[in-house]
């Protein structure tokens, strides 16, 4: 699977899941990115690229053949996926998966906010707007 961020930036992934999970006292849906990967390097660069303002937006994308044979592209979008959860090599990749080979499996989770904090950022830039403070 093909995953897109906001930025561009495009990665392979194994597997894409989601559950709703309670976070920061809300019930919220949780997207866990399964990768082949196993380095700590790695780890790294995927927190960055998962890092909030690259995940408003994250495109997920297979390549597939129509009846005729022809290659078309399906993709799903998800927007505001910016809660960093977590990042790692094993363990939950195992559950998810069922399997128990999973220790070269690395994921990230991340968390979508609400309706209601976004609103409360915007206002809270318009406020700062307002204040004359930097956008």
């Amino acid at each position: 699977m093909k995953v897109t961020m906001k930025d561009g930036t495009v990665l392979n992934a194994i597997a894409v899941h989601s559950d709703p999970k309670l976070i920061k006292g809300m019930s919220r849906d949780v997207l866990t990115f399964l990768f082949d990967m196993t380095s700590e390097e790695g780890l790294a660069e995927l927190a960055h690229t998962f890092r909030e303002e690259n995940c408003t937006e994250i495109v997920l994308g297979e390549d597939l053949q129509d009846e005729n044979g022809n290659q078309i592209e399906e993709a799903y979008s998800w927007v505001n996926y910016t809660i960093f959860l977590s990042v790692g090599i094993g363990a939950i990749a195992d559950v998810i998966i069922g399997s128990d080979d999973m220790s070269g499996c690395a994921w990230v989770r991340m968390a979508q906010k609400s309706a209601d904090e976004l609103r409360i950022e915007e206002l809270e830039e318009r406020v700062r707007q307002l204040e004359g403070g930097e956008s």
